[in-house]
């Protein structure tokens, strides 16, 4: 968007408006962002940033003037700016860390003029001055990546090197970083629980760094739109030693939409009813001792990376971690790459015949897996498919009223009768299970609640192998069945 000049100009502001038009245009990014670019050096300033506009229409003012300018005109001039970005709606291409098209991928090498090139046949490295992209250029150590004479069967050796995996979960975490690179799809939460001492921080700034240099973890606020402001703001985003207190239902249901894209809403300010719209569609990672929530919307939205303590005899220091890290990263960075171009190949002419919530995850998965090897794909579907039911089976497990139900349930094939009948037989489990003669915040305390209950529950309980039936004629009765087992009759 380049704005008529304003031809008569009345003050200097009108003028310092005029010359940063000169050199800047306004663009919308695809998250609604507006960027003012420089039309000949392709520097880019996001126009929110005050501080920095007003520290570019200061120097530009003295480029010409060879003096300074007045604060208040400063504060005008980019009130007049952000004014006119409010109707920018010509749009560019911008990368951050990745870009996506139908056909390409593309990959900014941070604090470099190169980035990488991805398509079906070919990865190419290029240059950010002969493209009419605009990247994210920043201030970094550079890490090329050995795109040459790459040799794919050496990817999980690499990742062996570097993370403290168990071969159990080895191809389902190699399959997801590459994914990573992946921008357009719905990524799982990644999950990174064990014991004290395991490297789970470690491991997921290793994850991040993999994609961007510069990228560190940050802690998670209890406050929601603390979180949503952040998610809105980065691609990629890892959370370092989560608690469970601090997950809670509200937070849950954030990283949820945030996983299969969302739009998340919040007052601008408390003081009025104006409403701010933020994209989120993040990749998420979170590490924790214990990270096995009781929520079962996110277990099908997760995959979950169990660690053991490292033995002393094999840790090593920061700087060995971390020296190693940047050595083999170019290697790792070639194999992910050279993945991709071949798996978008696989990709066209894999059709699974069950999908999980995540289906282009789980499609890209298998397509990456069996690049890499013939044959691993249906392993990487084994192990994402039992981290799913695994993960589902602790909720249940950390959840009173389906806990409760799966020891009714363990000692017959098949129970009839109403909702009352049902409310105080589970009452009696749990007391005598608990020796306690109180019930737990989330156990239904009326009989409607339970049905209602049960009726919101039925993944869960098809999962826990039982199937539910709530009957509506004079008995109002309701009957639970073990999928496969005898019944009563």
């Amino acid at each position: 968007m380049n704005p008529k000049k304003i031809l008569i100009p009345k003050n200097e502001s009108d003028s310092l408006f005029n010359l940063f038009f000169r050199y800047f245009a306004l663009f919308r990014l695809s998250d609604g962002k507006i960027i003012a670019v420089n039309k000949k050096t392709r520097e880019w300033i996001y126009v929110r940033k005050k501080e920095v506009i007003c520290s570019k229409l200061r120097q530009l003012y003295y480029s010409l003037e060879t003096q300074t300018v007045s604060k208040n005109t400063v504060n005008t001039t980019y009130d007049m700016i952000k004014s006119i970005s409010d109707n920018c709606n010509d749009s560019i291409d911008f990368i951050n860390i990745l870009g996506q098209t139908e056909t390409q991928i593309t990959f900014n090498i941070s604090g470099t003029d190169s980035y990488v090139l991805i398509d079906k046949n070919s990865v190419k490295l290029e240059k950010k001055s002969k493209s009419k992209l605009i990247f994210n250029n920043i201030s970094c150590h550079p890490i090329y990546p050995d795109i040459n004479n790459v040799d794919n069967s050496k990817y999980f050796n690499y990742l062996q090197t570097l993370f403290n995996v168990d071969e159990t979960q080895l191809i389902l975490f190699g399959v997801y970083i590459v994914s990573l690179f992946i921008k357009n799809i719905n990524h799982p939460l990644l999950l990174l629980s064990g014991d004290y001492g395991a490297a789970k921080t470690t491991t997921a700034k290793k994850i991040i760094k993999i994609l961007k240099p510069d990228g560190n973890l940050t802690q998670m606020s209890k406050n929601i739109d603390d979180v949503a402001v952040l998610l809105s703001n980065e691609y990629l985003v890892g959370f370092d030693n989560v608690s469970k207190e601090v997950f809670t239902r509200e937070m849950a249901d954030l990283i949820c939409s945030a996983v299969t894209g969302s739009t998340y809403q919040k007052r601008k300010l408390y003081t009025n009813d104006e409403i701010s719209s933020l994209h989120i569609h993040n990749s998420i990672i979170v590490n924790g001792l214990d990270l096995h929530l009781p929520y079962n919307d996110l277990t099908d939205r997760s995959i979950t990376i169990n660690f053991k303590r490292i033995d002393d005899k094999n840790r090593l220091t920061e700087k060995q971690i971390w020296d190693e890290f940047y050595e083999l990263l170019p290697k790792l960075q070639g194999c992910i790459f050279c993945v991709i171009s071949k798996a978008m190949n696989t990709y066209n002419n894999t059709q699974l015949k069950v999908l999980p919530r995540l289906a282009d995850f789980a499609q890209w998965g298998y397509a990456i897996a069996e690049t890499i090897e013939t044959g691993l794909g249906n392993e990487f579907l084994q192990q994402y498919f039992e981290n799913i039911r695994a993960s589902s089976m602790i909720a249940i497990d950390n959840d009173c009223l389906l806990s409760t139900l799966q020891d009714l349930m363990a000692e017959v094939d098949y129970w009839e009768g109403t909702a009352t009948d049902l409310l105080t037989t589970l009452r009696n489990i749990y007391y005598t299970k608990n020796a306690v003669n109180i019930l737990p915040k989330g156990f239904p305390l009326a009989a409607n609640t339970l049905s209602r209950r049960l009726n919101s529950l039925t993944v869960e309980l098809k999962t826990m192998g039982l199937s539910l039936a709530i009957g509506r004629d004079s008995n109002r009765y309701i009957n639970i069945t073990k999928i496969g087992g005898n019944t009563n009759e």
